[in-house]
């Protein structure tokens, strides 16, 4: 009983668990494999477990927490990644323009993509000083010759 075996097995957000077994004339082995699965389930927590880490390590740098201001239509456009194969940068560029009239100030964004929402690494620009206001988006998708999905987180932000 392994410790990364053992967490793999109760991770909570695991859906499936596959075995398989191969016999040699060493003796048996067992492989199994743990599967996370995308539905269309509401987005809502893995949003909120973004801003959550957002907000912890920028109180781990000192910071205040940045006010969070949702910017109209920017789920959506993101969801479009998903639904409509839309390019990320499309997604972005319609976000940043709604966030700017919305906001009334200069806004930047942030995009990446992970397969862990828990293994987040927060962009060192997300902790400076001057980050005031931000709104964050979540979709997933599969990119093209991918073997399984991931995230695709976008984080917009202003002074």
């Amino acid at each position: 009983s392994r410790p990364m075996a053992r967490s793999g097995l109760l991770d909570p957000d695991v859906s499936a668990v596959s075995v398989g077994s191969v016999l040699s004339a060493e003796g048996a082995s067992v492989l199994v494999t743990t599967h996370a699965f995308f539905d269309d389930a509401e987005l809502g927590p893995e949003r909120q477990r973004v801003l959550d880490a957002i907000a912890a390590a920028r109180a781990q740098e000192g910071r205040t927490a940045a006010r969070v201001s949702v910017v109209p239509g920017f789920q959506a456009d993101l969801e479009r990644v998903r639904t409509e194969g839309a390019p990320v940068g499309r997604a972005i560029d319609a976000a940043l323009s709604s966030a700017t009239r919305a906001w009334g100030r200069d806004v930047r964004g942030a995009v990446f993509e992970v397969g862990d929402l828990r293994r987040l690494e927060v962009p060192e620009a997300l902790l400076d000083v001057g980050v005031q206001v931000l709104d964050v988006a979540v979709t997933f998708r599969q990119a093209e010759g991918a073997p399984w999905g991931q995230y695709v987180v976008v984080v917009l932000y202003g002074a």
